[in-house]
């Protein structure tokens, strides 16, 4: 229902606006005869233009889902819960992001984030220990960090990667 109201309060000022570019003669202080015309079409088309809304929110979720993830995955306490109450996203909605956009689960999603970043370092940083890039990138298990790894690359983070 707040979306429904928020859309017409847009519509009556892009109502405006529309006018103003799409009915000659039209401009300055639009006079009345302009916005009836355009208010009628737009009335017909209200709900093309909630849908869009709507479309548009989802997206904005979807965003501020993947942005957060993407900024706290170092974080070792991060999990599902957590993002659910940092971006106000359900978690059936979290899911739903992951599953359609990514083709993952949460838990794989951020697995994969994290050994990416992994790899990257391992590659970048060849001085710096493993475990210290396990804990960097939000591992507090090594030897599950390790296991997990492995089964990305093929092989240990130990040994270069081909």
């Amino acid at each position: 229902m707040v979306a429904i109201i928020a859309i017409r309060r847009r519509w009556r000022s892009l109502s405006s606006v529309v006018a103003l570019h799409l009915v000659p003669g039209c401009s300055g202080p639009i006079p009345a005869h302009c916005l009836a015309g355009v208010e009628s079409k737009m009335k017909t088309n209200l709900p093309l233009v909630g849908c869009r809304q709507l479309t548009l929110e989802f997206y904005k979720e979807k965003a501020s889902v993947l942005r957060y993830i993407a900024s706290a995955y170092t974080d070792p306490k991060l999990d599902m819960e957590v993002v659910v109450e940092r971006t106000g996203a359900n978690r059936y909605k979290i899911n739903e992001v992951l599953k359609s956009g990514l083709g993952m689960t949460f838990t794989s999603y951020l697995n994969k984030l994290r050994l990416t970043e992994a790899s990257r370092m391992l590659t970048e940083k060849s001085s710096a220990a493993v475990s210290e890039i396990a804990y960097f990138v939000g591992y507090a298990n090594v030897p599950y960090f390790n296991k997990l790894f492995k089964e990305e690359f093929g092989s240990p983070p130990t040994e270069p990667l081909a």
